[in-house]
């Protein structure tokens, strides 16, 4: 064991001079410590605490970031499960969520030019204003559902976790709440309250700072005047000592728990109790039984305290349990439990740690500080404790394997916790109707993280991988958009970068990149005005600069289903139901009118003087027989105003049009160079230093592009040349109705995109067109329809059949449906929360949880997108999305999908497709069987799936 103060952790006033250290936590990837002090939360660097190398390195910063705006001491600090978001408490009654701001803008505050710049920088993402008196205490639950908060108002609050609205205000407690934690089986919540003692004791003569005896001397007017002058029941506060556990299912209380709390001691600042992760057991704070300072251990269940933690010679102030349980030699497989580790801190100056498998403390740490311990916090790995006190100072107490134990997997815990029922399990209570079911149970209970692994092969390995590297610091997508980014540059050409980025890439990698870089293009810098009063002065007027945070993803979370890399996939269209004379009865098809349908010529309507743009009010009524119904009207449509041929710029004539690549195989560099003249060009293309072959067009070239295949090269005259490595003329000269906008090459297939903003796309080595005619003025529209000049197209990615994927300044991702002959838009996974639902493919925060529209748009897209690693990631996590949802319906129509057993999305008209992007449909069923066993709902649909033939009978047509 290794106990370490480091003293350049600490919240100073203006003079240098110590100030309280009210809480503090662990970050859940570990490498982050907030404190919350008297003015402001402070963000540390976990290194220099563990390591004494990093410690007295001059290349390692210590303080991350300072930041507040609580009008009162920050009383309590607290980062989410997933480490996305930080819940700060304050005497102002404010709850402040955080989160880290990308932005480098931010890292240092208006006037602070003398003061150290922040490494980081954290923006408030809501203010919560529930509390009319000091938030004391804060907890998230175990999956991020909830945020609980208390304080001196005697009320606690629930905050959904996502949106940060208020769920709950329970007002049960006659005394100031002062601590609160969750059941991590999700069950239960529960609170403990105190009478308030907001100065030290009295025998405690230690003063810190003149500041802090000023603070001091304030609160102890306050509890001996004002308390004493406040309305009777305002006073009789100090009579509820209890502990109080509340149902998460209606927020009603369960029990409520006095003893030994009743006689428990009256000076305690806070009452920081904590749950077991296993969920067996609270350690409360504050007990007293006979005259002894105790932690009362409360049994789940019973609820009731028949065990205490007794060491401490003052009242105990906090409680925490280790996140990890433990083997201590033969004594789990003895026990038949694994091993709770708890710490606890008290008036006395000291920290006590506790194992279940022992009668008493292992460790009492005292007389390293020289006031209250406040607050615990363990490391993620378990292994690492730090604690802080009322005399500003923070301990570090490093333990190792033989002094805890062996820490057990994840699975442990949750199958601990599984005992108890965890939140999302209300299928539980039903019976298994087959030993199928149970075995499936079994094995979905048994599967490890290597297991899951091993069903998603290689596509989960490689979006662990992105996970590390997001980890490390640089996300997948930045790096995607680094690697492509330069590969534009030596495809496109010098000068031509808006349209540069055109790579190989799977769906993962390129709309990664896509995401990394569909901001807009560079604005210019923003510029001040400045104006002159009459009397000659200046005035400034101030321009707002936006944090560019909103599409970032979250540098501290840990590898996780939600911060999983998502590349932007899912297609934003409707499937529509045709319909024909015929219909079968209950298909969704409106009937056709007596007269059919009008047409309109849009120049006999005056649409050509409305700007292209047809009125909507001009009604037509068609001719029709006499009928009981009442005829139908009809109004000219309202179209997008784009024109047909849009004008598109074309890049200038430049000197030189330079492109190399890397030879497959040999890794030679091969280039292309183009010298332009007045009315001619030569080229010359090179192997390293040696020149293959040199020839001289009679146009200037503006665009060119290289591929192992072939070399294409676009002139100023709209004509468009093909040769080989060798220099033979491939094709003709091809003769465009523009000079081209945009040229690239990836293997056999060649994009172009001419002036009059029309798509081709051809398979040079077979000499056929893949797509022909296509015009992109409809992907150059902004959110409300109408052409936007500053829309632009800023990458371009090929899918294996050489269709490609277009992303434009707006955000926006699509490719050509070539059967249906219409552009599809996939989905954008930067959302922005919209009430009850969300509004796709529009940049905003990126929820961790994704809703069941999300993930069901990330399938379509990753079909559309023609990449079948994203539709085996998203399906699965689909299917863990339909268990925790209990989506019956959509859950057997998905099982009927992959096994060929109903009637699929595509209805009776289509036959039961066994592939889907080269994947067996039956072996994707098998590997989602063992998750969606998990919701005994969906037994009797997999049990029907299961006995499938492995050959179904084709539907009829």
């Amino acid at each position: 064991m290794l106990v370490f103060v480091p003293p350049w952790v600490a919240h100073r006033t203006g003079k240098s001079r110590k100030t309280p250290i009210y809480s503090l936590h662990v970050h859940p990837g570990g490498q982050r410590l907030a404190t919350a002090g008297l003015v402001n939360i402070k963000i540390w660097n976990m290194d220099p605490i563990r390591s004494q190398a990093a410690e007295i390195s001059d290349t390692t910063p210590k303080l991350l970031s300072t930041f507040s705006i609580h009008d009162g001491a920050i009383l309590c600090v607290r980062w989410s499960p997933d480490g996305e978001y930080l819940a700060s408490g304050s005497e102002d009654a404010k709850v402040v969520v955080w989160k880290l701001d990308g932005s480098k803008l931010r890292n240092m505050g208006f006037g602070d030019s003398g003061a150290a710049k922040n490494v980081e920088s954290y923006r408030v993402v809501k203010i919560l204003p529930g509390h009319e008196s000091d938030v004391a205490d804060l907890a998230w639950s175990s999956d991020r559902a909830y945020l609980a908060s208390c304080g001196f108002d005697r009320k606690i609050v629930i905050w959904d976790g996502s949106s940060f609205e208020q769920v709950k205000r329970i007002d049960c407690h006659a005394g100031f709440v002062k601590g609160v934690t969750w059941d991590p089986a999700g069950k239960y919540l529960a609170t403990q309250a105190s009478k308030p003692r907001l100065s030290p004791k009295p025998s405690q003569t230690y003063v810190h700072s003149k500041e802090a005896d000023t603070i001091t001397s304030f609160w102890a007017v306050f509890e001996r005047i004002v308390l004493p002058l406040l309305a009777p029941n305002t006073r009789a506060q100090s009579d509820d000592r209890s502990i109080k556990v509340f149902r998460t299912s209606d927020w009603e209380v369960e029990t409520s728990i006095t003893e030994p709390l009743a006689s428990g001691a009256s000076s305690s600042f806070f009452t920081r109790l904590s749950w077991g992760p296993d969920g067996s057991a609270i350690v409360a704070t504050n007990g007293e039984s006979g005259s002894v300072c105790v932690a009362p251990l409360i049994q789940r269940q019973e609820w009731k305290s028949d065990a205490f933690l007794v060491g401490h010679k003052a009242a105990v102030e906090v409680a925490s349990f280790n996140p990890k349980l433990f083997r201590v030699g033969n004594l789990e497989q003895l026990t038949g439990s694994a091993v709770s580790i708890c710490a606890t801190g008290s008036q006395d100056n000291g920290i006590a740690i506790w194992s279940t498998a022992y009668p008493r403390a292992l460790v009492n740490i005292s007389e390293l500080v020289e006031h209250s311990i406040l607050d615990l916090s363990w490391t993620p790995d378990g292994y690492g404790l730090l604690g802080c006190s009322y005399d500003g100072m923070v301990v570090y107490v490093s333990f190792d394997a033989q002094e805890l134990g062996e820490t057990l997997a994840e699975q442990e815990i949750d199958k601990a916790l599984s005992r108890f029922g965890k939140r999302g399990t209300r299928h539980a209570n039903l019976v298994p109707e087959s030993p199928m079911q149970l075995d499936l149970e079994t094995q979905a209970k048994s599967a490890s993280g290597s297991r899951i692994a091993a069903l998603m092969g290689v596509d989960d390995a490689a979006f662990a991988r992105a996970a590390t590297a997001h980890a490390a610091g640089s996300t997948p997508a930045a790096a995607a958009a680094s690697a492509v980014a330069a590969a534009a540059d030596r495809t496109n050409g010098v000068g031509h970068a808006e349209m540069q980025g055109v790579e190989k890439t799977s769906l993962q990698s390129a709309l990664a990149a896509a995401a990394a870089s569909q901001t807009p293009a560079p604005t210019p810098a923003a510029t001040q005005t400045v104006s002159v009063t009459k009397d000659g002065k200046k005035r400034i007027k101030p321009v707002f600069i936006q944090s560019t945070d909103d599409g970032a993803g979250n540098p501290f979370a840990s590898p996780s289903v939600a911060s999983a890399p998502t590349p932007a996939t899912a297609a934003a269209f409707v499937q529509g139901t045709g319909a024909s004379n015929g219909t079968p009865a209950g298909a969704s098809a409106t009937p056709i009118p007596a007269g059919g349908i009008p047409a309109f010529s849009i120049y006999a309507a005056g649409a050509e003087s409305s700007g292209g743009q047809a009125s909507t009010g001009a009604e037509v009524q068609p001719a029709a027989p006499a009928s009981t119904l009442p005829p139908t009207k009809y109004v000219l449509p309202l179209v997008n105003t784009f024109e047909a041929l849009p004008m598109l710029g074309v890049p200038e004539v430049r000197d030189v049009v330079h492109v190399e690549i890397a030879e497959p195989g040999t890794g030679a560099r091969v280039g292309l160079e183009c010298r332009n003249e007045k009315s001619a060009s030569r080229l010359c293309l090179t192997r390293d230093q040696e020149q293959l072959w040199m020839l001289q067009l009679r146009s200037p070239v503006l665009l060119s592009t290289i591929t192992p295949i072939f070399v294409a090269v676009a002139c100023a005259d709209a004509s468009l040349h093909l040769f080989s490595f060798s220099g033979r003329r491939l094709l003709p000269s091809l003769t465009l109705a523009s000079a081209t906008s945009f040229l690239s090459g990836r293997d056999s297939s060649l994009l172009c995109i001419d002036g009059t903003g029309q798509m081709f796309v051809w398979n040079v080595a077979e000499q056929r067109q893949i797509l022909g005619n296509v015009s992109v003025a409809p992907i150059l529209q902004t959110d409300d329809g109408v052409e936007d000049v500053d829309v632009t197209i800023t990458r371009v990615v090929f899918k294996p059949d050489g269709v490609p994927i277009l992303t434009t300044s707006k955000d926006r991702s699509f490719t050509f449906h070539a059967d249906m002959r219409v552009w599809v838009e996939l989905a954008n996974t930067g959302i922005r929360t919209s009430g009850f639902g969300t509004v796709p493919g529009r940049p905003g925060q990126q929820r961790r949880f994704p809703t069941t529209e999300m993930l069901e748009d990330m399938l379509v897209s990753a079909v559309a997108a023609a990449s079948p690693h994203e539709y085996r990631h998203w399906l699965r996590q689909y299917a863990h999305k339909l268990v925790e949802e209990n989506a019956v319906t959509k859950a057997k129509e998905l099982c009927d999908e992959l096994t060929g057993t109903g009637i699929g999305p595509a209805g009776k008209s289509a036959p039961w497709v066994p592939q889907v992007l080269g994947l067996p449909k039956r072996e994707l069923f098998k590997e989602l069987l063992p998750v969606l066993a998990q919701n005994r709902l969906f037994q009797r649909i997999l049990t029907a799936a299961q006995a499938a033939p492995d050959q179904p009978a084709p539907m009829d047509l």
